[in-house]
């Protein structure tokens, strides 16, 4: 009897332990926590089939996340930056905007002939502003397929004594 009478106390002394911890962990609000509060360009690019001005088919920006800034560089020149739309990934359930206009992955043109700042909203209504800059850059390989280069020297006795580099656009 002296042993069913110590489990029963030991029973109940569990359940109302088992009771008053459900108690308190259930005092944390489950909605806030479902809420999040990340708000992150993952990735910013440019491809072709969007923008058929472009020479590659995929162009893609660096992320700095500690300046909270996006560099890209598109290897044409004079490529004309006015009328880009811009393909990017952000966390999920963010919204994006560039002031009050939203994003849309692929679909929105903008002008980036100057930086433009790039917000990402999270789900809780917290901000992070990206500046993104977009700089057309010509590279070595980008000038040789446009430009011939020759020269011509003067000889005399056999010495070259004047040279001329000449640059003759295609």
């Amino acid at each position: 009897m002296k042993i069913i009478k110590s489990l029963s106390s030991t029973i109940s002394f569990t359940v109302m332990l088992m009771v008053f911890s459900v108690s308190f962990s259930s005092c944390k609000d489950p909605v806030k926590d479902l809420i999040s509060s990340e708000k992150k360009i993952i990735s910013f690019y440019f491809l072709k089939t969007l923008n058929p001005a472009l020479v590659n088919d995929t162009i893609f920006g660096t992320i700095n996340e500690t300046d909270h800034t996006v560099s890209v560089i598109i290897p044409q020149t004079g490529f004309n930056v006015t009328s880009l739309k811009a393909s990017f990934t952000v966390t999920e359930l963010t919204s994006i905007a560039i002031g009050n206009k939203l994003q849309e992955c692929g679909i929105t043109q903008n002008n980036f002939t100057s930086a433009q700042n790039y917000t990402v909203t999270a789900l809780d209504g917290s901000t992070q502003t990206y500046v993104v800059t977009v700089t057309v850059q010509a590279t070595a390989a980008n000038l040789m397929n446009r430009n011939v280069l020759f020269s011509t020297f003067k000889k005399e006795s056999g010495v070259p004594t004047d040279l001329s580099i000449y640059s003759l656009e295609i």
